[in-house]
């Protein structure tokens, strides 16, 4: 499940989230528990906070929570209009490496 984020997100309230979810888990919640399951860290291991901040991230389409903070510090500072620095077509990757090595080679 990849949920979007508001135009102004908050890493406080997606802080709040995480250790929501951590306490649906320890209460034996099936959709806390689904949800861990389908995108939380090591299976059978206790749950503990990084790994709920783990599933947020991931929820929201984040490889980690840092990389989560990072991008909402960046919204914050630069406003809600940011672009994200990375494209899902891997062929605009192709096209600067290509770019790169052309002008590494003219030099």
């Amino acid at each position: 499940m990849t949920a979007s984020l508001p135009p102004a997100p908050s890493l406080e309230q997606l802080r709040k989230q995480a250790k929501d979810l951590l306490r649906a888990v320890r209460s034996g919640d099936p959709d806390a528990l689904a949800r861990v399951a389908a995108s939380g860290p090591r299976p059978g291991e206790p749950l503990r906070l990084s790994g709920a901040q783990l599933v947020v991230a991931r929820e929201h389409g984040f490889p980690s929570w840092p990389r989560l903070g990072a991008y909402v510090r960046r919204v914050a500072a630069h406003g809600p209009g940011l672009q994200h620095a990375f494209h899902e077509d891997a062929g605009y990757y192709e096209e600067r490496a290509d770019g790169l090595l052309a002008s590494a080679r003219s030099s």
